[in-house]
């Protein structure tokens, strides 16, 4: 892979194709306690999207069939999943909309909480607390 640098990231511009290997062997970087995949995908200069075959693509329904043969994984916005909710409960009222936002709620405290933590304290503390509360959310 041309470099720039002692740096070890790949020059801009020109893009490759990753193989299956390459590909684990990225994810796998992402994997360490305190890496953060951006630093992952910056390193390679790839879109993490394009590792992982994530798709965030805000609810579009021309995309249920990619999410429904799994050929990407569908990630979503908390904001974007919030304002959802918020337009439900606005215009039903119903409960469990307010329920959902309450929940989300919570997972902005945890948020609040990590901010200005080290990495590794991130993982710990969002696997014990909104963990949880995302479980709770898809049941």
């Amino acid at each position: 892979m041309d470099t720039n640098g002692d740096q070890g990231v790949a020059k801009r511009g020109k893009r490759r194709s990753w193989s299956a290997g390459e590909k684990r062997m990225i994810c796998a970087q992402t994997r360490v306690p305190g890496v953060l995949v951006s630093q992952v995908a910056r390193r390679y200069d790839v879109n993490a999207n394009q590792i992982f075959n994530w798709l965030h693509a805000d609810g579009y329904a021309g995309f249920n069939e990619l999410y429904r043969r799994g050929d990407v994984q569908e990630v979503t916005c908390m904001a974007h999943m919030r304002r959802k909710f918020v337009d439900v409960h606005k215009s039903q009222g119903l409960a469990i909309a307010e329920e959902a936002i309450k929940r989300i709620a919570k997972l902005y405290g945890v948020e609040k909480e990590v901010r200005g933590q080290p990495p590794d304290e991130w993982v710990k503390i969002r696997q014990r607390q909104s963990k949880p509360i995302f479980d709770d959310l898809e049941a």
